[in-house]
């Protein structure tokens, strides 16, 4: 039985987990607010002057110049080894991706955010540990905080920010105790990102799909398909990666080539619609406007997902930062559209069912996918969604970006 002594003990130290967490949250919060300012700002700037985008070959070479003044490989897998090695994180990751995420968008390279929100968040927690002088556990639990925080201020998704921070590291180990501390953080930065003007992501014009058998069969074969698709554009990227490191030993010849060769496609392709990040398109496939939608795939390609995977991969390999997230909700979603023009389904919500597959497969985080499901198009899809995040998690196989990733099962 427990004592009164031990009790006051427990409470005490929940106390100061929740005053860490608003710490932490606060921190993440307005730095993540920032960010997206920023993203947003500069991605209005190319958008309005064309001319920046024959700047990617230079933007590599001046990313790749900051991360030389590393001596250890900072990215997202670095903050996953810190927290199962209970160590603490460079203090140049947080600046080093938040400065290179802002070149990467400016100059249109195909990256996204969540690499960033999890380095930033995980290089903030990491620093509040070392000033607070922390013991080993208590660190590795700030840099889960942190991811909270930072996922929450930049995507917008509170909730999914708060089960992927703990659910990404092992796949089939959650630790559950986590929760508490990490939505308090999650809702502290997006209450803070909120009141600084960034608005909730959501996508309320998917429509609700009646629940019948022609429905669930396409659902799950577009499950299916998108699964195989995930797990091609993981592929895609560490295979580019690979290879070019072995092709093009200098990293500074390599950046600059394979800058080039992301801004030969863009340049071949006519369009900017691969640039960037993409979510301006992703709102149009989302919007629930077919003749919109079917101008948009008219005017890019019907096979707009193998082309933003390849600039994607280009992008990641060249040294831009920013994540691959976002593309691969961009390669669901027009992957999700083809199938839906093919098969009779209706676009937005095929759309919207590849992106989720499209997250569950390269991240291995079904469970935070079903939430960010809900977040972003609502419940009344959700046995769809559900169908889609368990076909899809089976089908794209064991490799997700994250090289640090573990499997618990």
């Amino acid at each position: 039985m427990m004592t009164a002594v031990g009790f006051f003990g427990k409470m005490k130290k929940m106390l100061l987990w929740i005053a860490l967490s608003v710490m932490t949250g606060a921190a993440t919060g307005v730095v993540g607010a920032v960010f997206h300012h920023l993203i947003s700002d500069v991605t209005s700037f190319r958008e309005k002057h064309d001319w920046v985008i024959f700047l990617l070959p230079l933007a590599a070479v001046i990313i790749t110049f900051i991360y030389s003044f590393s001596k250890e490989k900072l990215t997202t897998d670095t903050v996953f080894s810190g927290i199962r090695e209970k160590r603490e994180i460079s203090p140049l990751l947080t600046p080093f991706i938040f400065i290179s995420s802002i070149i990467s968008h400016l100059v249109g390279a195909s990256v996204g955010r969540e690499g960033a929100a999890l380095q930033i968040g995980g290089g903030i927690g990491s620093g509040i540990g070392h000033m607070l002088k922390v013991g080993d556990n208590e660190r590795g639990r700030l840099l889960v905080l942190g991811m909270s925080g930072a996922f929450a201020a930049i995507f917008m998704t509170p909730v999914t920010a708060a089960f992927f921070a703990i659910e990404v590291l092992t796949v089939g180990h959650m630790r559950y105790y986590r929760i508490f501390y990490c939505m308090i953080s999650s809702l502290t930065a997006f209450a803070i990102s909120l009141a600084m003007g960034n608005g909730k992501t959501e996508f309320p014009f998917v429509n609700d799909m009646a629940f019948d058998f022609d429905t669930v069969l396409k659902c799950a074969l577009l499950a299916l398909i998108s699964g195989f698709i995930a797990h091609l554009f993981c592929h895609t990227i560490h295979i580019t990666e690979k290879y070019s490191e072995k092709i093009l030993k200098n990293r500074y010849i390599r950046a600059a080539v394979l800058g080039t060769a992301a801004l030969a496609i863009t340049l071949i392709s006519g369009t900017r619609m691969y640039n960037g990040a993409g979510m301006d398109v992703i709102n149009l496939f989302l919007s629930g406007d077919n003749e919109a939608i079917l101008s948009l795939m008219t005017g890019i390609t019907l096979f707009a997902f193998l082309i933003k995977m390849v600039i994607t991969a280009l992008s990641i390999s060249a040294g831009f930062k920013g994540g691959e997230i976002v593309p691969s909700f961009y390669i669901g979603a027009a992957f999700g559209i083809l199938f839906g023009m093919m098969a009779g389904l209706d676009l937005s919500f095929a759309a919207s069912v590849g992106m989720i597959v499209l997250f569950t497969g390269i991240t291995n985080c079904p469970v935070a996918s079903l939430i960010l499901a809900t977040e972003l198009f609502g419940s009344g899809n959700i046995v769809f969604y559900a169908l889609a995040v368990g076909i899809g998690f089976v089908s794209s196989g064991k490799k997700g970006i994250y090289m640090e990733q573990k499997l618990a099962y």
